[in-house]
């Protein structure tokens, strides 16, 4: 099982981002939370097979039309066994 935290910068607010987010995690049974940062950019942490984390970053681009991703940084963490599914955190400012 692997946990990355991924920051998203780019035209990711407003635009359903997050939404498409979480529909593309569940689709790959993949868990975390996806939520907008006070700077505009978007935050992610995705757990689970490290396979369906890559489809995830490569699908993720295609699915929505209109956001744009000009930069993403990645951070591995720690697994979190004790998370069950993928959620929406509220948090900063922006599009809620």
């Amino acid at each position: 099982m692997k946990r990355v935290k991924i920051l998203y910068e780019g035209r990711v607010q407003g635009v359903g981002f997050r939404y498409t987010c979480m529909a593309l995690a569940q689709e790959l049974g993949l868990t975390g939370y996806v939520k907008n940062l006070e700077d505009g950019d978007v935050e992610l942490v995705l757990q689970g097979d490290e396979a369906a984390i890559n489809r995830f970053r490569m699908r993720l681009p295609a699915e929505n039309r209109w956001m744009r991703i000009d930069h993403e940084t990645e951070t591995e963490l720690r697994a979190d066994p004790s998370e069950k599914k993928f959620r929406y955190e509220f948090g900063g400012y922006g599009y809620y």
